[in-house]
């Protein structure tokens, strides 16, 4: 017994390790959750004290304030994520008395745009309307396609377009296609395909670490611009539920416009927003934004929603619109 007295600790029963620095490439958190982790067996190693001869087992156990803490971090840490990521949806107050045609600059400069005069539009109805068109145009570019949609499955559209861009590729035509992480679900071989031909297919929010913060954040736009000089907006997607003209059940009614003009430059501003942001690739030149003339005289306006955390511009379109309808609104969703 160590001399000072009759009571003293002898010795523990099961020697533990003292809790050893972590190196290497953990990151600051890691090592941390590596010394909780050690720290935690150290304090809850049983220990064996002495009152006079007898020999008394004590479990040492962490307090149950650590968890606690710990489960507050936690929380405070998701919250903090969700107030970042999150979109604001503030209650709108909008009040106007005159016409559409007298809010038309108003509501153009509200959501984030303006208008544009000399456009041709040419609405495209059903999958029969809409993926000839698109072919025919993809077949025709000659500098540059690009391609963002949602939804891609494989099938028998899915293989028409994935060939007819690949010759285009194969022609020298820059191909740049952005597919959802969630619904882009492009074939191996399809993929493979394009990219032996030289096209360029990417994912917008694919599932990984770094995007666990966004990935409610989902890519719905589908659009397609041609050289610079004609672009596809609408609602098809790459799936074969959306061929024929909505004729059963397992096929959809849609509609898309061709659009010709210079709103075409708005079309693939908002194609270059994404693909930016995926892949840092910023595309510049005539083959892109070339200079476009009137084309028609149709007005359009292009109003897109962005993944920041401000209210919706497209919601405030709605909005707008709504406000400035006088005899009748009809909505098709």
């Amino acid at each position: 017994m160590a001399p000072g007295g009759n009571h003293a600790l002898i010795e523990t029963a099961a020697k533990t390790e003292q809790p050893q620095r972590r190196t290497g490439s953990f990151s600051k958190f890691g090592r941390l959750l590596g010394y909780v982790q050690d720290l935690t067996r150290t304090m809850t190693a049983p220990m064996l004290t002495s009152i006079g001869t007898n020999l008394i087992t004590h479990p040492v156990t962490m307090p149950v304030v650590v968890p606690a803490i710990m489960a507050l971090i936690i929380i405070l840490l998701a919250v903090v994520l969700w107030s970042v990521k999150r979109r604001r949806e503030p209650d709108l107050h909008i009040k106007h008395d005159g016409t559409f045609e007298e809010a038309l600059r108003s509501i153009t400069g509200l959501t984030f745009g303006d208008c544009s005069e000399g456009n041709e539009l040419k609405i495209l109805h059903y999958g029969e309307g809409f993926f000839p068109a698109l072919l025919e145009a993809i077949e025709g570019a000659k500098k540059s396609i690009h391609f963002e949609t949602f939804l891609w499955k494989e099938g028998k559209i899915s293989d028409q377009i994935t060939k007819a861009l690949a010759a285009a590729s194969r022609r020298d035509v820059k191909v740049r296609m952005l597919l959802d992480g969630q619904g882009g679900k492009i074939t191996k071989d399809q993929k493979k395909k394009l990219a032996e031909a030289g096209a360029r297919v990417e994912f917008f929010h694919p599932w990984r670490i770094s995007n666990l913060g966004r990935m409610n954040n989902r890519d719905h736009r589908k659009i397609v611009i041609i050289d610079g000089k004609t672009a596809f907006v609408g609602g098809h997607c790459i799936v074969d539920t959306w061929l024929g003209h909505g004729q059963d059940k397992k096929h959809f009614s849609d509609i898309s416009v061709r659009l010709r003009g210079p709103a075409v430059h708005e079309v693939q501003s908002t194609f270059s927003e994404n693909w930016v942001e995926e892949t840092g690739d910023v595309f510049v030149g005539e083959e892109y934004f070339p200079e476009l003339n009137k084309h028609g005289d149709c007005k359009v306006h292009a109003a897109r929603i962005t993944t920041v955390g401000s209210s919706s511009s497209v919601k405030l379109l709605h909005y707008l619109v709504i406000e400035c309808a006088k005899e009748s609104i009809r909505i098709q969703n």
